[in-house]
């Protein structure tokens, strides 16, 4: 017992037990969102959602704007930008409108594909060195991912629906905004980089939000309160807080470590999806084993990977 606890103490020193911690914390936040976008979307347009999701999360992390604002040196400035609108607006966006058209389960899925997209930019933009397993476990979650998102409504291969593009798009973008949080805000604050970025889009998402019938939906449509509950909780968890605990995550691992929390979100969406009563096939299960795979090559070189 005593071995035990001096074990537990020493994973905990070493950092891995915080990388580990929120690296599930992330998993279950955002492996959750797909079914709240889904309720969201039961009133508002996806663009309203979007929206509002955005506004919430701005209001939410508006206190420390002001403080951090100066904290941030000049020549990063122009880097917060991009990652308020390529890292939350446009993600967001996308999900919501893929949505309209694919299960929440199959959208968690899909999301899986934003490592690849990490590894490309990260090696041909960046030069990012990484090591032989890590190609090998992205490869192979990104072949569990293909298997998912292929699988249609009778338990077999079939035509990817045309909103996957979408959500394709999506994941690129976070793959995008991953990477420049890497390279470019290693030693910021997290709370810094995700406040900023959101006060970049926050304001216009509001005034865009009351230039739509927004108020009216509110006030008159059955779900409009329910609705906005799960777009609240999106906007404070999945957006504001999850964007911080992320950016911390990238901050103490690695780009690639982050980058795994995209291999876990399935799983979650799954079980969301079982709950709502959406369908899973045994194909879906031989997709999540590849991603669970690629997940464990990932961690072979983790010594190397967590700093």
């Amino acid at each position: 017992m005593s071995n035990t606890i001096l074990l537990y103490r020493k994973f905990i020193k070493s950092g891995r037990g915080e990388s580990w911690f929120l690296l599930l914390l992330l998993s279950l936040i955002w492996g959750s969102s797909f079914i709240l976008i889904k309720e969201g979307l039961v009133a508002y347009t996806p663009e309203q959602a979007t929206a509002l999701r955005v506004s919430i999360a701005f209001l939410f992390m508006l206190p420390f704007v002001f403080n951090n604002f100066k904290k941030l040196p000049k020549e990063k400035r122009k880097y917060i930008l991009v990652i308020g609108i390529v890292g939350n607006l446009l993600p967001s966006l996308f999900f919501s409108l893929a949505e309209t058209e694919l299960e929440s389960s199959v959208t968690g899925m899909l999301n899986g594909l934003t490592p690849l997209f990490a590894l490309l930019i990260a090696v041909y933009i960046f030069k990012y060195k990484i090591e032989f397993y890590q190609i090998v476990g992205i490869i192979i979650g990104f072949a569990g991912t293909i298997i998912l998102s292929i699988v249609n409504t009778s338990g077999s291969f079939g035509g990817l629906n045309i909103y996957a593009l979408l959500v394709v798009m999506a994941t690129l973008c976070y793959a995008i905004s991953l990477n420049l949080i890497a390279v470019h805000f290693k030693e910021v604050s997290s709370v810094t980089v995700s406040a900023l970025a959101l006060a970049t889009i926050g304001p216009a998402a509001i005034i865009y939000l009351f230039s739509t019938d927004f108020v009216t939906v509110f006030m008159t449509h059955p779900y409009a309160l329910r609705s906005f509950g799960a777009m609240l909780i999106i906007g404070v968890l999945g957006t504001a807080i999850g964007i911080i605990l992320y950016t911390r995550l990238i901050q103490t691992t690695s780009v690639f470590f982050a980058g795994i929390v995209t291999y876990m979100i399935p799983i979650v969406a799954v079980f969301w999806g079982l709950i709502y009563g959406e369908k899973i096939f045994a194909l879906h299960f031989a997709g999540l084993l590849l991603i669970l795979t690629g997940v464990y090559y990932v961690n072979k070189s983790e010594d190397k990977i967590i700093k």
